[in-house]
C-alpha cells in the first residue's frame, strides 16, 4: 500500500463525516464566525497528527498497539485502548444509521428500513474482510467516481449565495468553545487514527507530507458550512437538519443526469461512507485482535456486523441518534488525545529505555 493511497482514505475517511452531520454542529456551536471553529478543529487535529506521526516514527515498524503495550503492558494497554474500541463500534453503528437515514429520505423512501440498511452494510464488512490493502485500491476508485460529484454538489449553488450572510466574520468571544456541538463536531476529526494501524513497509508518513491534505480538508469543511450559511442564513439553517443536502437542491438543473441534484450528494456521501465504514471495522477487528483476543477476521466479522445491525435499527428517531453522537463525542475526544499521546509518550519512553 503506498502512501498517495493512505492521502486519499484519509481524505476520504475525513469527507465522508464531514458530509454527515459536521454542518449541522457547526452551525449550533456559534452564530457569528462560523470559519473560528473550523479552523479550531483543524489546528487541534494537525497537532495531534504531529503528535501521533512523532511517536510511531520513533518506534518505526511497530503499530500503535505494540507500541503502547511495549509501555503499559498487556492489561495496561487494554485500560488505555478499550475506549477506543468502544468509541469506532458506537461510531460505526451511528455512520450506519446516519447514511440510511438519507438514503431512505431520498433515495428510496419506500425501501423498509432493514432492508436498506442490510443491503448498504454487506460491502464495508466484505471490504474489512479483505483487509486495508483492498479498502485502499476501493478508496482510490471512490475518489475518482465520486469526489467531482462532491465538489458539484457542493459549488453548483453558487448562483443562489447572498455574500451578506457570512456577516458578522468575526466572534472575539470564541463562544464555540462553551458549546458541546463543537466537541461534537470532533468527530469528524478522528478519522487520523487509522494511520497507526496502517502498514507501509517501515515506511514513515511525516507531518510535512500531511498537512496538504488537511488543509484541502479545511477548505472542504468551509465550503459544507459555508454554502448553505450563504443561502439560507444563520436563522433559517440552524432549523434544518440537512442544510448542506438541502442547499443542493436550491438549483433546477434539466441537464444533469440527474434531475434532481440532492441524488448526486446521496450517491457521492453514501459511496465515502462505504469507505469510512470499512476503515472502522477493520481497525475494530484489529484492535480486539490485538489488545483483547486473537480471534480470525471471519469470525470475528459477522459477530459485530451482527451487532451493529441490530443496534442501528434500534435507534428509534433522529433526535436519538442526535443524542447518541453527543454522548459518543465524549469517547471521540478520548481517543484523538489519549492515542497520540499514549503513542508518543511510550515511544519516547522506550527509546530511552534502550539509549
Amino acid at each position: 500500500m503506498s502512501k498517495r493511497m493512505i492521502y486519499i482514505l484519509f481524505l476520504q475517511i475525513h469527507l465522508a463525516t464531514a458530509l454527515s452531520f459536521y454542518a449541522v454542529k457547526i452551525m449550533e456551536s456559534t452564530s457569528k464566525g462560523h470559519w473560528e471553529p473550523i479552523l479550531a478543529g483543524s489546528l487541534i487535529e494537525l497537532i495531534l497528527i504531529w503528535l501521533y506521526l512523532k511517536g510511531l516514527s520513533l518506534s518505526k515498524g511497530k503499530d500503535l498497539v505494540e507500541i503502547i503495550r511495549g509501555m503499559a503492558g498487556k492489561w495496561g494497554s487494554i485500560l488505555i485502548l478499550l475506549p477506543v474500541i468502544l468509541f469506532l463500534f458506537s461510531r460505526l453503528i451511528l455512520l450506519v444509521r446516519h447514511q440510511i437515514t438519507d438514503i431512505s429520505i431520498i433515495l428510496l423512501p419506500q425501501t423498509s428500513l432493514w432492508a436498506t440498511t442490510l443491503i448498504y452494510m454487506i460491502l464495508p464488512f466484505y471490504a474489512a474482510l479483505k483487509g486495508i490493502s483492498a479498502i485502499a485500491r476501493m478508496s482510490v476508485a471512490t475518489f475518482i467516481l465520486f469526489i467531482p460529484f462532491v465538489l458539484f454538489s457542493l459549488l453548483i449553488s453558487f448562483k443562489n449565495f447572498d455574500i451578506h450572510n457570512v456577516f458578522p466574520l468575526w466572534d472575539p468571544t470564541l463562544s464555540f468553545v462553551s458549546k458541546p456541538s463543537f466537541y461534537v463536531s470532533m468527530l469528524t476529526h478522528a478519522g487520523f487514527l487509522f494511520l497507526g494501524m496502517a502498514s507501509l513497509n517501515n515506511k514513515s508518513i511525516t507531518i510535512r507530507e500531511i498537512w496538504p491534505v488537511l488543509a484541502l480538508l479545511t477548505i472542504f469543511n468551509i465550503a459544507i458550512v459555508y454554502v448553505p450559511l450563504l443561502i439560507f442564513g444563520q436563522e433559517t439553517v440552524v432549523l434544518l437538519e440537512h442544510p448542506t443536502l438541502i442547499a443542493s437542491d436550491t438549483i433546477d438543473l434539466e441537464w444533469v443526469v440527474f434531475d434532481w441534484l440532492p441524488t448526486f450528494f446521496i450517491v457521492s456521501s453514501s459511496a465515502l461512507s462505504v469507505i469510512e465504514a470499512s476503515v472502522i471495522c477493520w481497525m475494530i477487528t484489529l484492535l480486539i485482535r490485538k489488545v483483547i483476543f486473537p480471534v480470525h477476521d471471519k469470525w470475528l466479522l459477522p459477530i459485530i456486523g451482527v451487532a451493529v445491525y441490530a443496534l442501528s435499527l434500534m435507534i428509534p428517531n433522529l433526535h436519538t441518534l442526535n443524542n447518541l453522537d453527543s454522548i459518543n463525542a465524549l469517547f471521540s475526544i478520548y481517543s484523538i488525545v489519549m492515542i497520540p499521546v499514549a503513542t508518543f509518550v511510550s515511544s519516547l519512553w522506550r527509546r530511552r529505555q534502550n539509549a
